[in-house]
């Protein structure tokens, strides 16, 4: 789902197999639905992509009371937030969810990057992996087999459970 409107809002919902799940350059608001078997495997998202590249000020994106599994992405394997400067952000909270077996190149499960708040409260999240590149011994992956919060973000994690999660 490819969404442009100022404000985008889904509730009890399953998105089972897409590619990518959502994508969404506006305020959204996720609750009580599932995300499961979604990939975006060269970008960022498997699930959910927030991102502001171009408008002014900050877009938020909340998502609560969600099950992730089994989501793949180049970056956060479940959800990824991205922003391009202090003026051009993404604000990102993520709350009473529980990830699965995600995995990415760089945030197993979550990753913010580039001006990205982001705050992740009393979640789940089991068995999530930030891999190599097998075939290419000069690249390697970014880390967080969990959470990753890159250059020039900000992050709370609270009362959560993480567990089984690497980075090889």
């Amino acid at each position: 789902i490819q969404s442009t409107p100022i404000y985008v809002m889904f509730g009890g919902c399953s998105m089972i197999g897409g590619l990518g799940g959502i994508s969404s350059p506006t305020e959204i608001i996720i609750r009580d639905s599932i995300f499961e078997d979604n990939a975006n495997y060269n970008g960022y998202g498997g699930a959910i992509s927030a991102y502001n590249t171009f408008v002014d000020g900050s877009i938020s994106m909340e998502v609560s009371n969600c099950t992730f599994r089994h989501n793949k992405a180049g970056y956060g394997g479940a959800i990824a937030g991205r922003g391009s400067s202090e003026k051009v952000n993404v604000i990102m909270k993520i709350k009473d969810c529980t990830f699965t077996d995600n995995e990415a190149f760089g945030g197993g499960a979550i990753h913010a990057s580039s001006c990205t708040n982001v705050t992740v409260e009393n979640c789940t999240i089991t068995g999530s992996k930030a891999y190599d590149f097998a075939d290419r011994e000069d690249y390697h992956g970014e880390g967080g087999g969990a959470i990753i919060i890159m250059a020039y973000s900000k992050g709370t994690v609270r009362d959560c459970t993480i567990k089984d999660s690497y980075a090889e």
